[in-house]
């Protein structure tokens, strides 16, 4: 690697930031869920399914996922998302530093066609933070994969 590359930020952390971002608007914003959450002591406090509503039929079980749209549900998986950028960063800047290699570029498609189409879904979001990300990092994997980074 030139002194360059090992100076520049990796597309994994572009990705990491992507999702602490994610994380932090997410912390804020649902803050009163979060606490909520921890007031109804974690277990079940998302849904409030029980797997006891089996024994009644599935019927009366699924009924409790009526709730998808309180603001429990989305306050977790909108965090949940956050949390699963920061992996998805993290194995990318290991692949770039650790393994010396470029990512390939149907990873910054994927992101970008993820980002576009929740884009479109959402448009008021941080999904232009995604798009513009994952142009980088298309951008960026001009060379060939598996050229060192």
């Amino acid at each position: 690697m030139t002194g360059a590359n090992k100076r520049r930020v990796s597309d994994g952390s572009l990705v990491v930031g992507c999702g602490l971002l994610h994380t932090l608007v997410g912390a804020v914003l649902a803050w009163p869920d979060m606490i909520a959450v921890a007031r109804d002591g974690f277990l079940d406090a998302v849904y409030g399914v029980h797997a006891t509503g089996l024994s009644r039929g599935y019927g009366d079980w699924i009924k409790g996922f009526a709730h998808v749209g309180d603001s429990r549900p989305l306050t977790f998986w909108f965090l949940w998302t956050g949390f699963a950028w920061i992996i998805l960063g993290a194995l990318c800047h290991w692949v770039e530093r650790a393994a010396g290699l470029r990512l390939p570029r149907w990873v910054g498609a994927s992101l970008l066609v993820y980002g576009l189409s929740g884009f479109v879904l959402v448009p008021l979001s941080g999904f232009p933070i995604l798009i513009a990300t994952s142009l980088v990092l298309l951008h960026r994997s001009r060379s060939r994969v598996g050229e060192p980074g």
